[in-house]
């Protein structure tokens, strides 16, 4: 218990807030700014007027900042209406009692959605005082400074929750690209590791038959292949091995090329058939991007069967040229209730821009979802 308190006690401020007022803050904040000249015109009642109309003017402003700087947002909010009631105490006046503050609401939530705890902490003293003299200047009675405090605590919490879920999504993305990446990393080493041992291979059997002094400078290159070919490979497992998680056994993977799509169109069920087409030499395509076909073509006719209502038909066309390969899968499905959680289009995303390729995902008229992507037929790096 107590090393969980101190985890959340030096939990950080989110990393990636965004960087500048959305467009949402702005239009509130015109809100506020509209609603406090329109009281300040038309509300006989308002007290020490030219002092509310700053400070409305400067909630305004801070609504713009809350989320770069949710602690100095919240304490200068706060902190402003219990110094404007205390004053209003002190002199014996009206205190100033402004519509637009209704937006303090949003404060909390901002300083416990994005700071650091410690920040957050910090400004608890200031919600508290705020409550405290609205109470004691008699602006809001008992009943309604608990119901102003529980609102409080509504939004704090809120933004406390939020920032967990956001992490948590954060975090299974993350995962979701590191199988892929080691999904990859295992059909590069599958690959690579057999062309590179055959290469080693008709070196050794090269050495063994050339004996004579003219085959000196041929015995000499292939013991050079040997040698950078055994060299290449010890350093190419370890470089995937160091991508692999170790706490995993890795398995034989099988096959994953032209054939293995064309294998998709056995998942045809009475209720959905799935169509194949394979156009152009595709088999001339790299074996690490015909896997990584292989994987989108799976994962996209899966979601269909899975995601698409009164889907009838899947097609899935892989096409070839000079240069390129592409896949499309497609449906006729509806889209209510399709949409989860997203990670598989991470995972296939991610694949794709490993190899250098190109990937999208969305809704096709008239109606049905498409997913379609591009690599060069040798893969490779962005």
């Amino acid at each position: 218990m107590r090393t969980t308190l101190a985890q959340w006690w030096r939990e950080p401020a989110v990393a990636d807030p965004p960087p500048a007022a959305t467009r949402r803050d702005q239009v509130i904040a015109a809100v506020v700014v509209v609603a406090t000249l329109l009281q300040a015109l038309f509300d006989p009642n308002l007290a020490w007027w030219p002092l509310a109309v700053a400070f409305g003017l400067a909630l305004a402003g801070l609504i713009l900042i809350r989320v770069r700087r949710p602690l100095l947002a919240t304490t200068v909010a706060f902190g402003g209406f219990a110094l404007l009631d205390a004053m209003a105490l002190l002199v014996g006046a009206e205190p100033i009692v402004l519509f637009a503050g209704v937006v303090v609401v949003l404060f909390p939530y901002a300083l416990f959605r994005w700071a650091c705890v410690r920040h957050a902490i910090a400004g608890l003293p200031f919600m508290v005082a705020a409550v405290a003299m609205a109470t004691l200047t008699g602006s809001q009675t008992g009943t309604e400074a608990a119901s102003g405090a529980a609102v409080l605590v509504f939004f704090s919490a809120l933004g406390q929750v939020v920032r967990y879920r956001a992490a948590s999504r954060s975090q299974m993305i993350d995962h979701i690209k590191l199988q892929e990446r080691q999904e990859l990393a295992r059909e590069l080493h599958d690959s690579l590791a057999h062309h590179v041992s055959a290469i080693a291979i008709q070196a050794q059997a090269g050495l063994a038959v050339i004996d004579a002094p003219p085959q000196a400078p041929a015995r000499s290159a292939l013991q050079s292949i040997e040698t950078e070919a055994a060299q290449a490979l010890a350093e190419m497992r370890s470089i995937v091995g160091a991508l692999r998680d170790q706490t995993q056994a890795a398995g034989l993977t099988p096959g994953r090329d032209v054939a293995a799509i064309r294998a998709l169109a056995q998942r045809s069920t009475e209720r959905v058939n799935i169509d194949v087409q394979i156009i152009g030499d595709v088999q001339s395509a790299s074996v690490e991007v015909q896997g990584a076909l292989f994987r989108i073509a799976q994962e996209a006719v899966t979601n269909a069967l899975r995601h698409a209502q009164g889907t009838s038909e899947v097609s899935v066309v892989v096409t070839s040229d000079a240069s390129r390969v592409e896949l499309v899968v497609g449906d006729n499905g509806q889209m209510p209730d399709r949409f989860g959680t997203g990670y598989g289009l991470i995972g296939m995303r991610e694949r794709a821009e490993l190899l250098g390729g190109q990937f999208s995902a969305g809704v096709c008229k008239p109606h049905g979802w498409e997913v379609r992507a591009s690599f060069p037929l040798a893969g490779g790096q962005r």
